[in-house]
């Protein structure tokens, strides 16, 4: 016997949602990544992304009005091929404006934004699960030094 008031453990929820990205100093990123990407955290207040060697923070906001997701779509043989002959003609007539209109077509109506900042990720600690800072950074640096010297004179002099 099945309860249908139980929830089944292997039900998703999906939600759309538009990701906004700042700080991407390559602008052809989102291309190159061809969206292999990895979220962490996608369920909680502040989610993170990693793109390449980019790692994002975010924040879920309410988007101001509806945000409309459009996907290209797919085009059949036939009208790729009109296209083809249509670009064709207009090279061969010397016309620079060919028509390079994209056939849309509508997805999903959004109405949350994951605002996403660039973080930089610093080494922790290993001995006490610290953030490094600029004092460890100069007493292990100290003590590097210290123990060079050391080694430097030895016990023979």
């Amino acid at each position: 016997m099945s309860n249908k008031n139980v929830p089944d453990s292997n039900d998703e929820d999906e939600m759309t949602f538009i990701v906004e990205l700042s700080g991407i100093l390559d602008s052809d990123l989102l291309s190159k990544v061809k969206g292999n990407c990895q979220v962490l955290g996608i369920d909680t207040d502040k989610p993170l992304l990693q793109l390449e060697q980019y790692t994002f923070t975010g924040e879920y906001e309410d988007t101001l009005g509806t945000g409309l997701v459009f996907e290209e779509r797919d085009k059949s043989e036939a009208s790729q091929l009109k296209e083809t002959r249509q670009n064709i003609l207009h090279h061969l007539l010397g016309e620079d404006s060919i028509n390079t209109a994209v056939d849309l077509e509508f997805s999903h109506a959004v109405n949350k934004k994951l605002i996403m900042k660039r973080a930089f990720l610093t080494p922790e600690d290993e001995t006490d699960g610290e953030p490094l800072t600029s004092d460890t950074i100069e007493n292990v640096d100290t003590t590097a030094e210290d123990e060079s010297s050391r080694t430097s004179t030895g016990p023979d002099g």
